[in-house]
């Protein structure tokens, strides 16, 4: 687990977790967001109390300590960050290193196995190959072993070789993330809605004339807004015949007996929050979370009014 000063220092380079980001390969941060995190812009939320980062890293020196039981490899761990003699930009906090075989260990867990190969091989998810081949950029590592642990009993290692022309191309793209964007303080393109929240933190309101391109979206968007709203009545209309049809837990099978449709009786809880606000207004707020978003609401317009 980094400490408060690592984590600060990360912030002056670019580092493993960074590189499937810039290469645009995370679900979990866009290059807008990390361009506002090196720039001191925004900080990410604290999720080290969550159970799965902490099962991360409770379980790291267990499969570290499982890893060298069937590989026979000592593993040395090192928690420096390590910078890079060649890359000036770039740095890294590996989980171990080999020494006899010039290689560098990571370790993941996971709840999922999508974009896991066969343990042995070298196909692992891309945000997670562009990490190691980062970290064998910034140590001169030849090879990476990546332990992973998924649904807490399905232990791999794959091993992902240094990949020169691969580096190469990934450094270059880094560097351009870290000199045109983050010491230029200049924001990468915008790739989603949120990323809007970091370049244009405090929206004020103005009018912008609408141009032929921005009429004909709008106008687009309104006919799909129309038809998807059509298609749920349709849909919900459907559904109610079918449901009206049938009898409290019973189901629709086809001639094979596969099951088409079921029905059954659902019962949910809900927390009433209105009530809980207005009947203890100060526990409310004190547990109150405000998040921040971009609300888009077009207006009812006649548009063959702009043919």
């Amino acid at each position: 687990m980094l400490t408060e000063q690592q984590l600060s220092e990360r912030l002056d380079y670019v580092c493993g977790s960074d590189a499937g980001v810039i290469a645009g390969y995370s679900s979990f941060k866009t290059p807008v967001e990390l361009w506002a995190e090196k720039t001191g812009r925004w900080t990410p939320p604290d999720i080290s109390d969550k159970p799965h980062v902490k099962a991360g890293n409770m379980l790291e020196p267990t499969l570290i300590k499982w890893f060298e039981e069937e590989t026979g490899l000592e593993v040395e761990t090192d928690e420096r960050l390590i910078k890079s003699d060649i890359y000036k930009f770039a740095a890294a906090n590996i989980d171990g290193r080999i020494r006899q075989d010039n290689a560098i260990v990571e370790v993941k867990t996971t709840s999922s196995n999508q974009g896991w190969g066969d343990g042995g091989s070298n196909e692992i998810p891309a945000v997670y190959y562009c990490q190691v081949q980062h970290y064998l950029a910034v140590t001169g590592a030849e090879r990476a072993y990546v332990v992973v642990l998924i649904r807490g009993s399905d232990f791999r290692i794959y091993i992902v070789e240094r990949e020169q022309a691969f580096i190469d191309r990934l450094m270059q793209i880094e560097q351009e993330f870290w000199q045109e964007h983050v010491l230029k303080d200049i924001a990468p393109e915008a790739i989603q809605v949120s990323d809007l929240l970091q370049l244009k933190p405090r929206l004020e309101r103005e009018s912008i004339e609408a141009n032929e391109n921005v009429i004909d979206q709008l106008r687009r968007l309104s006919l799909l807004e129309e038809q998807a709203e059509q298609i749920k009545q349709e849909a919900d209309s459907i559904k109610s015949a079918l449901i009206l049809s049938m009898k409290d837990e019973s189901q629709f099978v086809d001639m094979h007996e596969r099951v088409l449709a079921t029905c059954a009786r659902v019962k949910t809880k809900r927390f009433d929050s209105a009530r809980f606000k207005k009947e203890q207004p100060d526990l409310y707020a004190e547990f109150v979370k405000e998040s921040e978003s971009i609300r888009f609401t077009p207006k009812k317009v006649d548009w063959s009014e702009y043919v």
